[in-house]
């Protein structure tokens, strides 16, 4: 049986879920102090929207990925640890939920 580390996965999360909250405040901001109708004074490269869903698109396939090796019966994960990742992942999931990321909003 392969052994799963669900510790370092969760915390993996919960860093991807730092970055999604930075990146998407950084891009709140700039969509702030965008001032429509004008051409920006100064226009540079700036990756943010791309960063943005490469992290969303990192933790919804890490989120996936925690939930189909918890689900799968070879691993034997038991009840109290299924119990306890699958709060945690649920929390998580909500956290990111909570950011209002949608495939119109910001996508590159």
């Amino acid at each position: 049986m392969e052994h799963v580390d669900f510790t370092a996965d969760l915390q993996g999360l919960r860093e991807s879920l730092r970055r999604l909250q930075a990146l998407w405040a950084w891009h709140q901001l700039k969509e702030q102090e965008a001032k429509p109708g004008l051409p920006p004074s100064f226009q540079m490269y700036d990756p943010t929207a791309i960063e943005l869903w490469n992290e969303y698109s990192r933790f919804l396939s890490l989120c996936h990925r925690v939930r189909t090796v918890m689900n799968l019966p070879r691993h034997g994960v038991a009840h109290s640890l299924r119990t306890k990742v699958s709060k945690e992942l649920q929390t998580l999931e909500l956290q990111a939920h909570r950011l209002g990321l949608s495939a119109d909003q910001g996508r590159p």
